[in-house]
């Protein structure tokens, strides 16, 4: 399987963060570092979030908060603190990507969703050392 990923390129496409205080993180982001909130997802409240993203050149820093008790963020929080949530990366194929990460043992698929131009794949944490991950291919 590995010989179909070949030099496919995967690009790291937005980091996810973590933090208990979101509006001193907004306030970090975008008045020290200088960036500007570009987009707030309310699709993040079924998970029990909030969240806002900025733009750093062609990426995107997102940043959620738990707003409910026992979500994922809120246990990783209380594990960790602010830090690290999700990487989201984009590559070629995704499809391709997935089966060899599953047939190697390297992740269990926890989300998959798959359109006519694209497909997004998400991976539990546990065996990339907590930060969720999730790879995606956009035609």
């Amino acid at each position: 399987m590995s010989q179909l990923l070949g030099p496919s390129p995967t690009r790291l496409r937005q980091i996810a963060l973590v933090a208990k205080d979101l509006q001193r993180a907004e306030h970090l982001l975008t008045k020290v570092i200088g960036t500007k909130v570009i987009f707030v997802d309310p699709a993040v409240g079924p998970w029990g979030l909030k969240n806002f993203l900025v733009a750093i050149g062609g990426d995107v820093i997102e940043v959620v908060s738990p707003i409910q008790p026992d979500t994922t963020a809120g246990r990783l929080l209380e594990k960790r603190g602010d830090g690290g949530y999700m990487l989201i990366m984009q590559t070629v194929d995704a499809s391709i990507r997935k089966a060899h990460i599953e047939s190697a043992q390297l992740g269990k698929v926890i989300f998959c969703h798959e359109t006519e131009d694209a497909t997004c794949v998400q991976y539990h944490p546990k065996r990339i050392r907590g930060m969720n991950r999730r790879y995606y291919t956009r035609t």
